[in-house]
């Protein structure tokens, strides 16, 4: 039996949310095809570097069947070697497996299938969990019972599928008694007062409840109240029922919340209640069955269709004393499976990204140098066989006449809002100071313009277009002619 309470489904939520703030997969990466007819992926997992819980990844070509990838670990990154012909259209998404308060729970990407055909193919749909049978709460009926859910996704809509001990899903089985069976969804930024949403399979049972999308909240009785805002999408098909709703339909509800959050994320669980009704005064009773494997489902497409590869480029080389700064951009955003820098003297150092976005921008790397340099040697490739070398001549350091005044950035850290940026170094010619988050993506620009010889001392509120910066770490990426800097540094409020 199970004695959890059904308000676990929302507390856990919410306990999650705040421990990690965040979705847990960070900086997914991936090279282009590699000559053993792979693309690598990497990317870090928050849960498996606090928890030690591996991560599955699962692929599917073409909008083929998901399938299970061998991973591995690499100091603080898990890597996959996954299958790809150029031409193809690859997904690939993230599933975890945690226990938290006594329970289980699936950290996952959606699985997005490729059409929003209802029912979707079977092998299109992802695992949520399995779920032991033989437990209930307070009603134990076979298929009342969940085994297995599963779930997906498209731009529009949101699907359930759900399985039970029963292999069927009856919603009546007599005048006055009948079962309901729901997948409930929780924005989990927005749990107050227990209100979750489901998509409801039942009988039509007059003024008690109908198939439809539900506003649902229940109270310490279990006593559920509903209140119907859409349609959904229901069918029983081998042994299974499959559920789909307008995603549209809950973000537009005024208490649904902010959609996309900041997870991007939602929380499922299935949900089997039995409902009794009393012919004489037409009251009805609730009995709660079973719930299923709780899920944090993460709506990240992530998908890789290339025609041809594309070699990177590195530009803005910048060498100011021992630092050495640069732009590594990819037209399929593909990461550098290498990336070294030659010195005159052979030794080969390994500059670090300041950000892991490999988007349609570029992503700065950075070095120091352990010794003074007039000449670099760049040897970089987003595969394994086609290798770009390219070598950058210096202004000699030894001559003070002819090395340049380096550009350096003086701010407090932690910055505190309304502070001042010192720059010096500059010449008369245009400036331009932006803002990027860790993951490298530019957030906005805080100036844009002319300055005159020497140093610039900007006062600075702490905002970007507008809106003030959360607390977090940033890079301010400060650019004049062929000069470029970046500096890090916090913000705490």
């Amino acid at each position: 039996m199970k004695t959890k309470l059904i308000i676990v489904i929302f507390i856990l939520g919410t306990a999650l949310v705040n421990a990690q703030q965040l979705s847990p997969y960070r900086n997914i990466v991936h090279s282009s095809r590699l000559s053993d007819g792979n693309i690598c992926l990497q990317w870090i997992d928050s849960l498996d570097l606090e928890l030690n819980l591996p991560t599955e990844l699962w692929h599917s070509t073409n909008g083929g069947a998901w399938q299970l990838a061998t991973s591995q670990e690499i100091d603080s990154w898990q890597q996959a070697l996954v299958p790809y012909e150029f031409g193809n259209h690859l997904r690939w998404r993230l599933r975890t497996h945690l226990n938290m308060l006594g329970q289980e729970f699936i950290y996952m990407h959606a699985p997005y299938l490729p059409t929003e055909e209802f029912p979707p193919p079977f092998e299109n749909v992802g695992l949520i969990g399995t779920d032991a049978t033989g437990d209930s709460l307070t009603v134990y009926q076979p298929y009342l019972d969940f085994t297995d859910t599963w779930c997906a996704a498209t731009e529009n809509k949101l699907y359930s599928v759900m399985a039970n001990a029963a292999n069927s899903f009856p919603v009546m089985n007599s005048i006055s008694s009948y079962n309901v069976y729901l997948t409930t969804i929780t924005n989990p930024e927005t749990v107050v007062d227990t209100l979750t949403y489901a998509m409801v399979h039942s009988f039509n049972i007059p003024g008690v409840i109908q198939p439809g999308l539900y506003k649902l909240r229940l109270d310490e009785q279990f006593l559920p109240s509903f209140e119907r805002i859409g349609e959904i999408q229901s069918q029983v098909l081998g042994g299974k029922l499959y559920q789909a709703c307008n995603l549209s339909d809950l973000y537009n509800d005024p208490d649904f919340g902010a959609w996309p959050n900041s997870l991007n994320g939602l929380f499922l669980t299935s949900l089997s209640m039995s409902v009794s009704i009393d012919l004489q005064t037409f009251v009805p009773t609730f009995g709660v069955g079973d719930y299923s494997t709780l899920a944090g489902i993460i709506f990240d497409d992530h998908f890789y269709q290339v025609d041809e590869n594309t070699l990177p480029t590195i530009d803005n080389v910048f060498l100011a004393d021992d630092s050495l700064t640069f732009d590594y951009f990819d037209a399929e955003s593909d990461f550098p499976i290498l990336m070294e820098v030659v010195l005159p003297n052979g030794e080969v150092l390994y500059p670090q990204p300041l950000g892991y976005d490999y988007g349609p921008h570029p992503i700065s790397f950075g070095l120091i140098l352990p010794n003074p340099v007039n000449e670099l040697t760049f040897r970089f490739s987003d595969n394994d066989t086609d290798i770009v070398t390219q070598t950058h001549t210096f202004v000699s350091v030894s001559d003070p006449n002819l090395s340049p005044a380096a550009l350096s950035c003086e701010m407090q850290n932690p910055f505190n809002p309304g502070g001042k940026i010192r720059l010096s170094g500059l010449k008369r010619d245009s400036l331009s100071l932006s803002i990027y988050d860790l993951r490298g993506r530019k957030i906005g620009s805080i100036h844009e313009g002319g300055t005159s010889h020497g140093e610039l001392n900007l006062h600075w509120d702490g905002s970007v277009g507008g809106k003030k910066l959360d607390s977090g770490v940033y890079f301010l990426r400060v650019v004049q002619a062929d000069k470029t800097l970046l500096k890090r540094f916090t913000i705490i409020k």
